[in-house]
């Protein structure tokens, strides 16, 4: 089994930086253009009801999600990687689970925590995967160099869509 894990502090609110995640269609804003990611079918299955926020196109427990997308920019092939939300906490946490795809496992838990630095209240997006490819550590690590790519991608994104104010 190969762990992959990272944060980013952000300056934006906890609720703000929450629902962006929680919203399948911002996936396509923070993967790596030559992946050309594309979402081919999702079945949202929307959070518990909050007071004040609109659902509508939110993604909770039961959600499926499957993108279609390049894993290597150097090879013209698609693969299809199905996803399945399995844990939901507003504002703290979701994880998704493999379905389908390249992976034998894969389980990627998103958190959230508020953190003031320098004066100013942001969010530390934390990720952690747990991924096995089913062909040896010498595969998992090189899916961890990848991973560590899309993530060193997302971490830039991030910082472009939530930006010190």
């Amino acid at each position: 089994m190969s762990v992959f894990a990272t944060e980013q502090w952000v300056p934006a609110p906890l609720a703000e930086v929450f629902l962006f995640f929680a919203e399948p269609q911002n996936l396509l804003r923070v993967t790596p253009p030559s992946a050309r990611a594309e979402l081919t079918a999702i079945k949202l299955v929307p959070p518990p009801a909050r007071p004040g926020i609109d659902l509508n196109g939110l993604a909770g427990v039961g959600t499926e999600i499957t993108i279609a997308l390049r894993p290597f920019a150097w090879l013209p092939l698609r693969q299809e990687w199905a996803t399945r939300i399995v844990e939901f906490e507003w504002e703290h946490h979701f994880r998704d689970v493999h379905i389908r795809g390249p992976f034998r496992r894969f389980s990627h838990l998103h958190s959230f925590r508020a953190e003031e630095r320098e004066g100013v209240s942001g969010t530390v997006v934390g990720d952690r995967i747990e991924a096995r490819t089913g062909f040896g550590p010498p595969a998992d690590a090189f899916a961890r160099r990848q991973l560590a790519r899309v993530f060193a991608y997302r971490q830039a994104r991030l910082a472009e869509l939530f930006p010190a104010r």
